[in-house]
């Protein structure tokens, strides 16, 4: 589940890369580019048009945030220690961490996963993500940690949001009073 921050954090990078879609003069086209981040039939169905409305980009960057594999997690470790691995500085540790990815090579590992130190001073290893919004779980016993799947939801969420689709209805309906007057 979201945090308050985790919330925030998402909310900014999605409505930063839709304001491209929620800004286009075409209202039918910006609201098939917001919904074919999420819906695979309306992208490849609308593929040709996105490009030729200069949206194909960010319903792509969108479609990559929303179908990245492991989103919540960290993009970037402790560089420390991620170095100290790949030189094998770090042993038995190292060996470790090697082992429970089945792994023997630490530059393989690197490419898949992200290494840093936890406040209680412990190694840590995750998938190599995209938005760091793990970083940002409650360090509390009852806060579950931050999955794709609320991602994803958060993600729809915004594109149909007011900020979203909801704003491109609304000034398409703005539009038509003007016009009407």
């Amino acid at each position: 589940m979201l945090n308050t921050t985790q919330k925030r954090e998402l909310e900014s990078v999605v409505m930063k890369a839709m304001t491209p879609a929620v800004l286009h003069p075409n209202r039918e086209v910006a609201i098939n580019a917001l919904k074919a981040v999420y819906d695979d039939g309306l992208y490849h169905a609308n593929k040709t048009s996105f490009d030729t409305h200069t949206l194909l980009d960010t319903v792509d960057y969108l479609r990559s945030i929303y179908n990245h594999p492991y989103v919540q997690n960290r993009a970037t470790g402790n560089q420390v220690m991620e170095e100290s691995l790949r030189r094998g500085f770090l042993g038995e540790l190292g060996a470790r961490l090697l082992n429970v990815a089945n792994l023997t090579d630490p530059n393989e590992f690197l490419n898949k996963y992200v290494v840093w130190v936890d406040r209680q001073n412990e190694l840590q290893y995750e998938h190599k993500g995209l938005l760091g919004l793990s970083a940002r779980n409650d360090h509390t016993n009852a806060a579950e940690p931050v999955t794709g799947s609320d991602v994803q939801r958060g993600v729809v969420s915004v594109l149909k949001g007011e900020h979203g689709i909801v704003a491109i209805a609304h000034i398409s309906f703005l539009k038509w009073k003007l016009e009407m007057l």
